[in-house]
């Protein structure tokens, strides 16, 4: 049976409704399969720190988030160009458990996480993650009512992309929550997509998903040095020009029809999971109340800053 799923494309929208669409199933009360697509209407770079897996405690999960200071970044004159932001990602199960980052078995996690080298990722420790993006980088969600499919979900997302450029003679490969092709000249592996699955609000299942078709190299290599600078570790890749391990499918092939591409990797999803698709507009008032919870997080200096978020509840289907 087939299940009908709205699709809802919101073009490019605002920094602050660009931070909350991470968390819309805590500001939105979502109770039906939904597909949001996005992009940004500006330069920004969106900064994590997550949270991250700690192992077990008995029969529940350990996950903490850190807090690094990143008030020299957000205030370096250096980058008072670019629309920087703390975004929030929500673990919210009932068998999940959120430890803080002065915990011991926090601090001893963190210090032993490493990326393992095996030709896309050099052994590194990383404090925060990273994104910078515009236009040219197109987002998605797929709410699904089953919780239990996200990573069926990211599978199905990630093979569909790569069957689609496959046929237009572009190798690529999956490796963890990334996807990188080669590129056609120097032969290197380069990431251009990024995705993440998570449960969400109402027993459904979150994944995101992220194609970039362009990737500015020089914006993103000055926000690494800043930080760099200012000892704060962030990933990813141990080089000097984060160009030569990222990059976007234009780079590939310029005559690439990013439309035609983008509407086929979403139909080929849906069927993938016997979705039926409807178009639909988000309602004014929903679209106020993601500005309105992404304004104040960009008020609060706790939260952009130290990522500190005792401001804001976890669930508040008001926006703020």
């Amino acid at each position: 049976m087939k299940i009908e799923t709205s699709i809802i494309d919101l073009g490019e929208v605002s920094p602050e409704v660009f931070s909350s669409m991470w968390e819309i199933d805590l500001v939105l009360n979502i109770k039906k399969p939904t597909i949001f697509k996005w992009k940004a209407d500006r330069l920004l770079c969106h900064f994590w720190q997550g949270p991250y897996y700690a192992g077990l405690s008995g029969s529940l999960d350990n996950w903490f988030y850190d807090h690094t200071d990143l008030s020299s970044i957000f205030t370096s004159p250096l980058l008072s160009d670019i629309t920087l932001m703390r975004c929030f990602e929500v673990i919210e199960c009932d068998d999940i458990k959120v430890i803080k980052k002065d915990d011991i078995r926090a601090n001893t996690y963190f210090e032993i996480i490493t990326y393992c080298k095996n030709g896309f990722y050099e052994m590194e420790k990383c404090e925060v993650a990273y994104y910078t993006e515009d236009p040219d980088v197109s987002n998605w969600i797929l709410l699904h009512p089953d919780k239990t499919k996200r990573e069926e979900i990211e599978h199905i997302m990630h093979s569909t992309l790569q069957t689609i450029l496959a046929e237009r003679n572009i190798e690529t490969k999956a490796f963890g929550n990334d996807l990188f092709f080669k590129h056609p000249i120097d032969k290197v592996w380069k990431k251009f997509v990024g995705s993440l699955f998570r449960p969400a609000e109402n027993y459904y299942s979150y994944n995101d998903f992220a194609i970039t078709w362009k990737f500015n190299v020089d914006v993103t290599n000055r926000i690494r040095s800043v930080a760099k600078n200012a000892n704060i570790n962030i990933k990813k890749f141990t080089i000097d020009d984060i160009g030569n391990r990222v990059a976007g499918l234009f780079e590939v092939d310029s005559t690439l029809n990013r439309e035609e591409i983008e509407l086929d990797f979403i139909n080929r999803v849906c069927d993938e999971l016997n979705l039926t698709i409807r178009n639909e507009k988000l309602s004014d008032k929903d679209i106020e109340k993601l500005f309105n919870r992404g304004k104040k997080r960009f008020e609060d200096k706790d939260w952009q800053y130290y990522g500190i978020n005792d401001n804001f509840a976890n669930i508040n289907f008001g926006g703020i």
